[in-house]
């Protein structure tokens, strides 16, 4: 493992890229020695900064669980995040473009827990237990990092962390089938996607199985009241000021995003 030094210059510009909103070149390349546990001490500074602003964490991500992201962001495997309180927006928030770099759109079956979720061995039906709901969410990643990008630089970066707009509705999930919950998005009022729940691992509940599992290796669970989210189950759609995505996702209800 890298040192504490090399994890807070990384961190530095992982910080200084969100501030300035602009790029940078993704580093693991440079560094052959560089682990997934050095990701993680990199994005937990700067997590530890937000924390010391004032924000909070409210929940965790699970990033490119889907093929197509996983290609697109040149990834093998879904990669775990964690959601603070000041990326959350309203349906009636408007988010500035100009506050990032180059932000797209991913619609997200989102989870609230009724109840604390401990790995290892969590099985689908501990997670239907342990929900108290499900809401329709769009997450606005911001494209921080450009080059040969792995998961060590966007585990680094906190999965791309940008804005999360949680919808209205909470549905409960009792009789749904979320291998097949439907997703149309439209952008401006005209359909550009048509998607499935299965798109993220089969079904969005696997998904928060994996992530209570896998945040049993760091000696973490899924808390009560945690909002996760559970993967795009679109391919990127890119943003420009004057733009409004809505994702309807069926029984789960609908969501708005808009951009100034």
């Amino acid at each position: 493992m890298m040192d504490a030094s090399f994890h807070r210059q990384m961190a530095d510009k992982l910080w200084q890229s969100a501030i300035k909103a602009q790029s940078i070149e993704a580093f693991s390349d440079a560094y052959p020695e560089m682990t997934l546990e050095d990701s993680r001490k990199i994005q937990q500074i700067n997590i530890a900064r937000r924390l010391d602003m004032g924000h909070k964490i409210v929940g965790k991500k699970v990033g490119a669980t889907n093929k197509v992201m996983q290609e697109m962001l040149n990834l093998q495997e879904p990669v775990m995040g964690y959601l603070l309180s000041d990326i959350i927006k309203t349906p009636r928030d408007s988010i500035v473009r100009a506050s990032q770099i180059k932000p797209f759109i991913e619609c997200e079956v989102g989870f609230v827990m009724a109840e604390t979720l401990e790995g290892p061995n969590v099985q689908p039906y501990d997670v239907l237990r342990c929900v108290a709901g499900a809401v329709p969410t769009i997450e606005v990643p911001d494209m921080r990092i450009h080059g040969n990008v792995k998961m060590l630089d966007a585990l680094a970066d906190n999965v791309y962390n940008g804005y999360l707009v949680v919808g209205d509705v909470m549905a409960d999930v009792r009789g749904l089938d979320f291998s097949d919950i439907a997703l149309t998005l439209y952008q401006n009022d005209k359909a550009v996607c048509f998607s499935n729940s299965a798109a993220a691992m089969g079904s969005p509940i696997y998904v928060v199985a994996w992530l209570a599992n896998k945040l049993a290796e760091y000696g973490e669970r899924l808390e009560k009241g945690d909002v996760v989210i559970t993967g795009s189950l679109n391919p990127a759609f890119y943003i420009e000021a004057g733009d409004k995505f809505v994702a309807d996702f069926g029984p789960l209800g609908r969501v708005q995003a808009m951009f100034e």
